[in-house]
């Protein structure tokens, strides 16, 4: 447009998305819906990986014990 950037606004019409995934079955739930789910189904509200990026499950003991999510160990740690 123009040589200009444009943010697009999700589906919520809001110019920005909360990285937060709730999965539950075939449920798949991004952002704020996810954020929302979070209240009743913490369990099932994946958020704030970043921090679990890029170290081994060694590194990690401690910041798992801080998300209410199941955190498992990958085959090469």
């Amino acid at each position: 447009m123009g040589g200009k950037s444009q943010i697009i606004v999700n589906a919520e019409g809001q110019r920005t998305t909360p990285s937060i995934v709730y999965i539950k079955g075939d449920e798949l739930l991004v952002g704020d819906l996810a954020k929302r789910k979070a209240i009743l189904e913490p369990k099932n509200v994946v958020y704030e990986v970043k921090r679990f990026i890029g170290r081994k499950f060694s590194e990690v003991k401690e910041e798992i014990k801080t998300v209410p999510f199941e955190v498992k160990e990958g085959k090469d740690g």
